[in-house]
């Protein structure tokens, strides 16, 4: 989820809060659209209350690549912390419907966080504040600030148990080793390319790069489009393509062999498809609900017991056997931590077995075929 600090302005000189636009495997560019802005309630029966009408997206104001836009708020300085979204109307193609994109946002509390260009840009957040609040995760009345220190930490944590795991659209550029082969493996799940180029240094050391056209490439990416079975979140790849007979996969083009010569810019996290989303094609997808849930959870423990000295009954459950009183007991199934995950998480059944369907799988690889990460918003 993104974020900004409270008194800070996203503008097309510093895109603070982005949109962005895909057709089908690849980012695209939008014939036609207009966005708002709105503050989310914090109580059932109220309505989100607008902060920024109807805006027009205007290529020059606006674009700052192929598939991404700024958004510009203005002046946040009177907005209060918390909870708000990003409501775009987009046409992607000539003739074709309108589609709605509802991007989240945080706008954190300036006197916890510090008013700095990058806050936002390394903010994690897999809950909201205004659901936490709405929902009943936290009382009434706790600091928004407090509440977004909290679920900043959980969801770095979450991203540490499931090994790298993104639960978010994240723009990033990721350089991979070319393995002389048709397919590449890519480490995170990709919602869509924006580009792929092949790097190199020349004979006097001046790097030169290769494009590739759209059309020499397939993404798997068909859980954007509603197919998960197969289900390429678990199994994220590029294959090369004859630009002639598309989409024929052909031997005899691989991937130029290198160390870290391959980099791929996009569109890069595990998201569940918008179902209600028609044509899904154009659809960014949304974080996984559980993921919501289990972060609700563990920041409602943290902020319950910060100090983590509460107990098992608050943030260990799982390693409870038994409770007693003088005259009262009760025993749960199985010994002592049987019902828990080895090694780590949260320590409670439940919320372990959620985050191991998300575990990021350990993928076998050849000697020095690492990835890199570049954020280039960072």
């Amino acid at each position: 989820m993104q974020a900004i600090v409270k008194g800070q302005e996203s503008s097309a000189a510093a895109p603070l809060l982005q949109l962005f636009t895909r057709i089908g495997g690849n980012m695209a560019d939008i014939v036609s659209g207009t966005y708002t802005i709105d503050k989310l309630p914090t109580a059932y029966g109220s309505a989100p209350s607008n902060v920024v009408g109807s805006t027009a997206i205007v290529p020059a104001s606006h674009k700052l690549s192929t598939g991404s836009y700024a958004v510009l708020t203005g002046d946040t300085t009177s907005w209060d912390a918390g909870s708000y979204q990003i409501v775009a109307q987009l046409v992607m193609e000539a003739s074709a419907a309108t589609v709605t994109h509802v991007i989240p946002f945080e706008l954190l509390d300036s006197n916890v966080f510090p008013n700095t260009a990058g806050t936002g840009a390394a903010w994690r957040g897999y809950a909201r504040t205004h659901q936490l609040l709405r929902e009943g995760y936290v009382a009434a009345g706790t600091d928004v600030g407090r509440i977004q220190l909290a679920v900043q930490r959980i969801s770095r944590q979450i991203e540490e148990w499931t090994k790298g795991r993104i639960f978010e659209q994240r723009y990033m550029t990721i350089r991979l080793n070319g393995q002389q082969a048709r397919t590449m493996l890519v480490p995170q799940s990709i919602i869509a390319v924006a580009l792929i180029q092949a790097v190199a240094l020349d004979a006097s050391g001046v790097q030169q790069t290769y494009s590739y056209d759209q059309s020499a490439y397939s993404v798997f990416n068909r859980h954007m489009d509603g197919l998960l079975s197969p289900d390429d979140r678990f199994n994220p790849k590029i294959s090369l393509t004859n630009a002639y007979t598309e989409p024929t996969l052909i031997d005899t083009w691989p991937w130029p062999n290198g160390q870290q010569n391959v980099e791929i810019t996009g569109l890069f996290g595990y998201v569940d498809p918008d179902e209600e989303a028609a044509p899904s094609r154009y659809s960014i997808g949304h974080q996984p609900e559980e993921i919501e849930h289990v972060c609700g959870v563990l920041v409602a423990r943290h902020i319950l017991d910060p100090t983590m000295s509460g107990g098992p009954s608050v943030h260990n459950p799982g390693l409870v056997k038994k409770y007693s009183t003088r005259h009262q007991s009760i025993e749960f199934f199985g010994a002592a931590g049987s019902v828990s995950f080895a090694g780590g998480m949260s320590g409670d059944p439940l919320i372990d077995a959620i985050l191991t369907q998300y575990v990021m799988p350990a993928t076998p690889v050849y000697a020095e075929r690492e990835a890199y990460y570049d954020w280039p918003n960072d």
